[in-house]
């Protein structure tokens, strides 16, 4: 007897200690999409097509952690499992004739005419099914996985009659002190005892969001109590539910501060919460499909806004010691395209391709660099709101190709010409364009301007400057120049090797130099700059080496290119990073060496330490993780095809690429 008990107890600790905290969850989620205007619709199919496990699998492989799955569990009609339309409600009444509560007295006062009960009510099993079977499908495919209370039927059954106000010429109010507004609280309750019920087996990688967006309608006490009573609920059911991780907000403000107003006795009362929040703002830009809504462009101030309201959020997740989920964001189609019916513009117009791709990448890296997960509003290719074109729906005819749309899916991911790592010179080579990871800069008067050729490049896409007016004074390399994006890694005690392509067609004696702006705090900007280079009539490499004596907080590549009118084109840049403390004989940051280039089948190297490479895709896709012994010298690559590949390494948390080309 005394061995049963020792086994049962030491499961019991075991299983305990497996749990993971709501920070380490939320690490987990990552980058995520919304499954959106599927079972939150009237009818499974009516807003965007039904979906397929395929879908879960497109959103595994492309790198995607989480699903946010929106639920409305009010209304009648939905799809079966098998995909029929079973045409009853979603949620049943034992109520004769009172199905949605229309039976009881919306009037102050009238709470004692009420003898109901959360038994009253019940979510349809079939309905449960549908659920189980789609939750089922996400979690197994390793991705973490919300269930999240959100829908129309869910705003007119529930949240309207909270609000006093009309909308849209209809009043649905319903006082405090109602028999309805007690029914209808019931109701809301007994959905989620039967979600709570159906789930809680479930692994700690499905969790539970309360309701979507309530805070437009329900004052954040209303919210705060509904709140209570769900977590009150969900953790009675037993089992895992015990420490589901629930999803909570706040209210009486906009989408983004409504996280400020979740109370702290809320957030003390169970240590398994994690707070929510949207993000749509600039609405003029990311509702620009409207008619009242044209800012095509996303302004650098909006960008800024983005960074320093994060930072408020992130603050205030650590002094209340709660992690953050950003549960929707999102930009209407570029141009207002519709990607299934037509494939055409949209009538109003919509973002500028570029500035949408950049309002997803943009908002995708402040949240994992704030630690927040998220998960972008994805309503499918129906939608004004497109990521996933839903191509797992066989029934799904779009006129536009592929499951995604491309970039800016890329851009939420980080990866490709988005790749959210931190590399001393972003987009080395020009092949994501002339506006990724560079600008170009005119000061006094100068005049120039910036543009990709492949005509005249040196390897698939190079950079090309005319400067077409000098500076009016104090004339120089100073007055136009071509600048890269800030590196923010320590360099203090490192030498910095450069090594790029350039030339020149003028005949104007045209010459640059490179600059390193080392930049401090308040104090200002020092500057390491090189010996003038001249530029000939064919490529030429170029190799320099600067020395990095002292701590900086942001350093930035600039090439210096206004002393002469002319053409100026740009390639390849590499970078190799040594440590200056090494000697000559063990110097682990030693540039190791690809070649020959291009290769056949075999690829060789040079390196003194065993090393493991990542082998991309031009686009960013990882094809391999090559293991490279160092007494080997060479690893066979017969099974690439011909073609542009990126070499990604990391020697001393020190991150290095090269490319190769296979013939």
């Amino acid at each position: 007897m005394k061995k049963i008990i020792l086994i049962f107890l030491t499961f019991i600790s075991l299983k305990f200690f497996a749990q993971s905290s709501p920070f380490e969850i939320v690490e987990q989620m990552g980058r995520g999409i919304n499954l959106g205007n599927v079972l939150s619709a009237p009818t499974e199919g009516n807003w965007a097509f039904s979906v397929y496990e395929e879908y879960f699998d497109q959103v595994k492989d492309e790198g995607f952690s989480n699903v946010r799955i929106p639920v409305d569990f009010f209304g009648g009609s939905f799809l079966n499992t098998n995909y029929t339309v079973n045409g009853n409600e979603r949620t049943l009444s034992n109520l004769s004739n009172c199905v949605d509560n229309s039976c009881f007295s919306e009037l102050a006062g009238t709470q004692n005419q009420y003898n109901g009960s959360m038994d009253d009510y019940y979510v349809n099993p079939l309905y449960l099914d549908r659920l189980q079977q789609i939750v089922d499908w996400s979690v197994s495919k390793g991705l973490v996985t919300i269930i999240d209370f959100h829908g129309a039927k869910l705003k007119e059954k529930f949240f309207y009659t909270f609000d006093q106000n009309d909308i849209n010429g209809i009043n649905y109010y319903s006082d405090p002190t109602s028999s309805k507004r007690i029914a209808d609280l019931n109701k809301f309750k007994a959905i989620w005892r039967d979600i709570a019920e159906r789930f809680k087996d479930y692994p700690e990688t499905l969790l539970f969001e309360v309701f979507n967006e309530p805070y437009f309608w329900l004052s954040a006490n209303e919210i705060t109590s509904i709140t209570n009573d769900i977590i009150n609920i969900v953790r009675s059911s037993g089992s895992n539910n015990e420490s589901r991780k629930i999803i909570i907000t706040g209210g009486d403000t906009t989408s983004w501060e409504v996280i400020f107003q979740i109370p702290n006795d809320l957030i003390n009362s169970d240590p398994n919460l994690i707070a929510t929040f949207h993000y749509y703002q600039p609405m003029s830009f990311t509702a620009s499909m409207q008619e009242n809504n044209n800012n095509f462009n996303l302004s650098q101030n909006a960008k800024n806004q983005i960074i320093q309201r994060f930072s408020q959020i992130n603050s205030w997740s650590t002094t209340n010691n709660i992690p953050v989920y950003l549960g929707e964001f999102g930009a209407d189609n570029e141009n207002g395209i519709n990607y299934w019916a037509e494939g055409s513009n949209g009538t109003f117009g919509g973002p500028n391709p570029a500035d949408r791709i950049e309002y997803h990448r943009h908002i995708a890296d402040q949240a994992i660099l704030n630690n927040f997960s998220f998960s972008a509003w994805c309503a499918g290719n129906k939608s004004t709101k497109t990521i996933s074109l839903r191509t797992d729906n066989p029934n799904n005819e779009n006129i536009i190709a592929g499951n995604w749309v491309e970039e800016v899916k890329d851009a939420l991911l980080g990866i490709g010409c988005y790749s959210s790592e931190i590399v001393l010179i972003q987009n080395p080579d020009f092949e994501c364009g002339i506006n990724n990871g560079w600008d170009l800069s005119t000061f006094s008067g100068a005049q120039a301007n910036i543009s990709e050729t492949e005509n005249e490049s040196y390897e698939g896409k190079s950079a090309r400057i005319d400067v077409t007016g000098l500076a009016s004074s104090n004339s120089g390399f100073n007055k136009v120049i071509l600048n890269n994006q800030e590196y923010n890694q320590d360099l203090s005690g490192k030498t910095i090797n450069i090594k790029f392509q350039a030339k020149s067609n003028s005949d104007n004696n045209e010459s640059i130099s490179i600059k390193i702006r080392l930049k401090l705090g308040s104090s200002g900007n020092n500057y390491i700059v090189s010996d003038e280079l001249v530029l000939n009539s064919e490529y030429n490499l170029y190799e320099l080496e600067f020395n990095i004596n002292e701590t900086f907080d942001a350093h930035k590549l600039q090439i210096l290119c206004g002393n002469a009118i002319g053409e100026y084109f740009f390639d390849n840049f590499e970078t190799t990073i040594n440590d200056q403390s090494f000697s000559n004989d063990d110097q682990i940051f030693q540039e190791i060496n690809f070649f020959p280039v291009p290769f056949e089948n075999n690829l060789y190297f040079n390196s003194n330490q065993n090393l493991d490479v990542g082998i991309y895709s031009i686009d960013g896709k990882l094809i391999s993780v090559l293991k490279l012994q160092s007494d080997k010298g060479k690893v066979n690559l017969d099974f690439l095809e011909r073609g542009i590949y990126i070499l990604k390494y990391s020697l001393e948390g020190i991150n290095f690429q090269k490319r190769i080309i296979k013939n």
